[in-house]
């Protein structure tokens, strides 16, 4: 048996593997991320807060003449408590109650005349310092910075500590995500695969299975549009079946009948009047296969789709005596042809609506009782023939047009000329009329006659096309 296609590396399975994996750990990855950028700017920002206070009130200080940070006088690295704020004069002069002192970070002193407020980072002491840089106005201009300090290394060591948390949990989330997108997605094709195991069974004797419809979800609308194809499938082959044992059952009788006769014309002497009665039979078994395999070229025209081709405007006034000569029509059936408007014209193949008013005219001749009545009224875009025949009932009207299927042999009206039927007229006349892209409608009741009513596009308008 041969692999499926989503089995294989690069199919379906293992790209729903790759993908949804890629997502889970993309997932974790920005999840990752935003804890340690949510860790690192919750610590950062209470200690940025914290100093931008002491900043204020180092400021304050200044303004009162007293030092800003109140620390032994002394060169940097600042004596005592290194952690107050210091005041750097742009111009290298003392700031107001204190001495010149050496700046946390000179760089973002150089900058304070462009920057208002400023956070770096330095090393002193052999630990990381977070300095908040804020410049220091007199008289509305920029003279000097205040410089705040924060130590900063426990803060750097709860960073790394989430990050290598971060990083030792990244095996085992990909272990994980593995593992989900490998069972979701053997979850989502479990009913492929049983759709393919099911229609790997089916084949042209077992076309009545079914695949399995599981849920609601897509491969369930899938599963059923399939059992759809599958059931229009097992129709198309029953029909086949079928009319190729029609066809066989039909092309056998006439065939019987001329070997049967001349079977017995050959056993011996025969007299020229018996001689003559046996080719008369004969001729008219062939007439009938002739007929039979004339009406089965024709269905076969209608199944390649060459039906309806060549289309003109045909004058129905012209059209109607031409089809009842075609027919033998008894005395006692009288045939009223109506055409509205008088100038209506039909817009179709010639030959193939000739086939139609012919068959449909044939069949109301034959289920017609004597006395009767038979309809033709033809239109622009319409064709109906109304009899007063026993008419058929409900349950046989959908089955109507299918080959060789009669309701009744018995009600066949014999007579000369007449063999009974095929069974194809109707048949005939469907494929045409949906090869012209009309429709074809019976109304019957047992014993109120029938009407077959044929509806066609109307022509274009161009007068060309005008016979």
């Amino acid at each position: 048996m041969s692999v499926p296609t989503f089995h294989k590396l690069g199919g379906i399975r293992w790209q729903l593997i790759i993908g949804s994996a890629a997502i889970l750990i993309g997932v974790f990855a920005v999840a990752g991320l935003g804890v340690r950028q949510l860790t690192s700017s919750t610590l950062y920002g209470t200690v940025d807060r914290e100093m931008a206070t002491r900043a204020e009130r180092a400021a304050s200080r200044l303004q009162r003449g007293e030092p800003a940070d109140r620390a032994p006088r002394g060169p940097a690295p600042n004596r005592g408590n290194p952690y107050k704020p210091v005041v750097i004069m742009l111009d290298g002069s003392s700031p107001p109650g204190g001495d010149t002192l050496l700046a946390w970070d000179q760089r973002a002193v150089n900058a304070t005349s462009g920057r208002a407020v400023q956070t770096t980072r330095v090393i002193a002491y052999d630990e990381p310092f977070r300095i908040l840089t804020v410049a220091y106005r007199q008289n509305g201009k920029v003279v000097g910075a205040i410089q705040v300090p924060y130590p900063i290394a426990d803060i750097e060591r709860s960073v790394q500590a989430v990050d290598r948390t971060l990083l030792m949990l990244s095996p085992v989330v990909l272990l994980i995500a593995c593992g989900v997108a490998f069972w979701l997605t053997r979850r989502v094709l479990q009913p492929v695969e049983q759709m393919t195991a099911a229609a790997e069974r089916i084949g042209a004797s077992t076309l009545s299975e079914r695949l399995p419809v599981i849920g609601t979800d897509e491969f369930a609308a899938l599963a059923s549009t399939l059992n759809g194809l599958l059931s229009r499938l097992e129709l198309a082959f029953a029909q086949k079946k079928r009319f190729v044992a029609d066809a066989s059952h039909e092309l056998r009788t006439p065939l019987t009948r001329i070997k049967g006769v001349a079977g017995v014309a050959l056993l011996g002497d025969q007299s020229p009047a018996a001689l003559s009665d046996a080719l008369r039979v004969v001729e008219g078994a062939a007439d009938a296969m002739a007929q039979l395999v004339e009406s089965l070229l024709v269905l076969a025209r209608g199944d390649a789709g060459s039906l309806g081709a060549r289309k003109v405007y045909m004058r129905a006034d012209e059209l109607a005596p031409h089809a009842m000569s075609q027919l033998v029509i008894p005395d006692d059936i009288n045939v009223d042809v109506r055409i509205a408007p008088m100038d209506a014209q039909l817009y179709g193949n010639e030959s193939d609506i000739l086939r139609v008013v012919v068959n449909l005219l044939s069949n109301a001749v034959r289920h017609t009782p004597s006395g009767g009545m038979i309809v033709l009224e033809l239109t622009d875009a319409s064709i109906t023939v109304r009899d007063t025949g026993c008419g058929v009932s409900p349950e046989h009207v959908a089955r109507l047009g299918e080959r060789f299927y009669r309701v009744d042999d018995a009600r066949a009206r014999s007579g000369p000329g007449d063999n009974g039927g095929t069974g194809l007229g109707l048949a005939i006349c469907k494929s045409i009329v949906a090869a012209h892209n009309g429709t074809m409608r019976f109304v019957s009741e047992a014993g109120n006659g029938m009407e077959v009513v044929i509806s066609l596009p109307v022509g274009p308008a161009d007068s060309d096309y005008q016979a």
